[in-house]
């Protein structure tokens, strides 16, 4: 087969030189990948091109029997000696069998099968020629006339004969790689056919979609169009009649009635046959539909039949061959999207079944830990959601048997010692980082590259210890703040007030600039004379009453103007008071 490429690109990590030590993100960051990238995977690996094993598995149950039951009755007219007119059977109607192959192609019930599969009247030749042999044995028998006098009489009065021909019942079967072998009879399961979606002429393109009231079924999908070529190795999935003629002559029919057939022989009539091969050419049929010819891979009842690659895919199916079954021809999958296309079926979402299916059958098939242990759990609860699908059996009890703890492991506590270092490794690179940028005054820059102001306070306003010469001023020394203290109530009369504690800035000989926030003394005020109310100056023990003492404005150590000359500390902040 042709295999696909599949490219690979390599992402590059490219450095910055303006970005320095935020690179050493990187190197630990791909240190965490390949550390997480050694420990193992649980998850099953997804079927690879080629595992046709695993394809044929997958596909298998969604590849069903088509039986038709038919009824066909001949009329006459006037040909009788009298005149009259003569039917055939003389009472109700020949019955007589189909069967053909055919494969779910939407989990909802639509199934691609051949138009001859199905469709069985006059417009089919094979119907029309053995309801003519069905005709010459009645005639045979009732007028004692050979097989030579009849066809003589068909021949020279073909105008006076009708053909009714029409089916009577049409059943789709389950094959036992969905159901299991059965036990018995009734666990065989099958579907009436609803209807004929689409289908073409029996004689150009030989297609067709048939319905089921099925939901949630397991199906197939198709290959792109010329995806198959010459060379290719394809495999048939599909109910040959020569195998049937190997176990019980060929005989089919039973499956009309399997109460009344013993339970092996309906096994045998439901396991479908597996057929590789290779597509040795591509032709045209005389109406000219394009087709593959293939080596051999069906036979009659193969019509209908799913041909997949290696990866499941119907690139055709069974269509016809001859009848030593050394070639067989097939309808491809460009022909098949045509009426796919037409009956608005493509591209399907797939059900909860098939998603389950492929998922289990992928464990089922991979060599990862932990694949027997996936593996029977979904196979699990196939079991338990859809207890009619039964072909799962065997695999289920594989993956049960080799489920064991060996296989799979209870999770060490790695990863997460793993996880721990690398965010420690990852904070020693931010911390590096930011050391880095301090150093180089990059470090306004980088924050407002992210979108991150800093406080407005300058950095010569904050305290600087350490060594770092504080700056100066040309007439006081350089001053702290002390943090200030929340404000207090001033301390009730006769209280003793709390002391301060921690440091406190010493009065200022100079005035600074307010705008530093640093303390502002206000003027030194001398003691004004005292006076009495009528102005003179008031002696004590006079008659002139004192007038009111002048005003002395001090200030605290937070900078309130306080009035009070007896007061120690600032009724509005607590704050010691100098001495004026």
């Amino acid at each position: 087969m042709r295999s696909n490429q599949v490219a690979l690109t390599v992402l590059g990590v490219h450095r910055s030189p303006r970005h320095g030590a935020l690179l050493l993100v990187a190197p630990l960051a791909a240190l965490a990948l390949l550390l997480f990238a050694g420990a193992p995977a649980i998850a099953a690996s997804p079927r690879a091109a080629g595992d046709i094993h695993t394809a044929i598995a997958i596909d298998s149950p969604a590849v069903v029997r088509i039986v038709s039951t038919i009824t066909a009755q001949i009329t006459c007219v006037g040909c009788a000696s009298n005149g009259s007119t003569i039917v055939s059977p003389s009472q109700g109607a020949f019955e007589y069998f189909s069967s053909g192959s055919g494969a779910f192609i939407t989990p909802d019930g639509n199934i691609l099968t051949a138009d001859h599969v199905i469709d069985h009247s006059v417009n089919n030749s094979e119907d029309f020629a053995f309801a003519v042999s069905l005709l010459e044995q009645d005639w045979e028998q009732r007028f004692s006339l050979s097989q030579s006098q009849v066809d003589q009489f068909l021949q020279s009065n073909g105008s006076q004969f009708q053909f009714n021909i029409q089916v009577a019942k049409q059943q789709v079967f389950l094959s036992t790689a969905y159901t299991g072998q059965l036990q018995n009879s009734a666990q065989v399961v099958s579907y009436q056919v609803s209807r004929v979606v689409v289908s073409s002429p029996v004689d150009k393109q030989d297609t067709a979609l048939i319905k089921i009231e099925a939901h949630d079924m397991p199906y197939l999908r198709l290959a792109p169009n010329n995806s198959a070529h010459v060379g290719d190795s394809v495999t048939a999935i599909a109910y040959p009649g020569d195998a049937d003629a190997a176990l019980n002559g060929g005989n089919f029919t039973s499956l009309s009635n399997p109460s009344q057939t013993d339970v092996n022989t309906i096994n045998g009539l439901l396991s479908a046959s597996v057929n590789t091969g290779q597509l040795t050419a591509q032709k045209s049929l005389q109406d000219g539909t394009p087709v593959y010819e293939a080596n051999g891979i069906g036979s009659q009842g193969s019509s209908g039949g799913p041909v997949i690659d290696d990866q499941g895919r119907i690139v055709g199916f069974v269509d016809a061959g001859p009848s030593t079954a050394r070639l067989t021809f097939l309808v491809p999958s460009e022909i098949i999207a045509q009426y796919v296309q037409q009956a608005n079926v493509a591209n399907p979402a797939p059900g909860a079944f098939m998603t389950l299916w492929t998922r289990a059958n992928q464990e089922y098939n991979a060599t990862a830990p932990c694949h027997w242990t996936q593996a029977y759990k979904d196979f699990n609860t196939l079991h338990t959601n859809y207890p009619l699908f039964g072909g799962l059996q065997q695999m289920l009890l594989t993956a049960q048997g080799k489920a064991t703890p060996a296989e799979c492991p209870a999770p060490s506590n790695v990863g997460g010692i793993i996880a721990g270092l690398v965010i420690v490794l990852l904070l020693l690179a931010a911390g590096a980082a930011y050391w880095y940028l301090r150093r180089t005054n990059k470090l306004e820059g980088a924050l407002a590259a992210v979108g991150i102001k800093r406080s407005q306070t300058k950095v010569d306003q904050l305290p600087r210890q350490g060594g770092i010469d504080p700056p100066t001023q040309p007439s006081a020394p350089w001053l702290r703040s002390p943090p200030a203290p929340p404000p207090a109530a001033p301390p009730a009369y006769g209280a003793t007030p709390t002391p301060i504690t921690g440091i406190v800035a010493p009065y200022p000989s100079q005035p600074v600039d307010a705008p530093r926030g640093e303390l502002v003394a206000a003027p030194y005020l001398a003691p004004a004379e005292q006076t009495g109310q009528n102005g003179e100056p008031h002696q004590i023990g006079s008659t002139n009453p004192p007038g009111p003492a002048p005003t002395t404005v001090r200030i605290c150590a937070q900078g309130h103007a306080v009035t009070d000359r007896a007061a120690k500390f600032c009724p509005e902040c607590g704050s010691p008071i100098p001495t004026v």
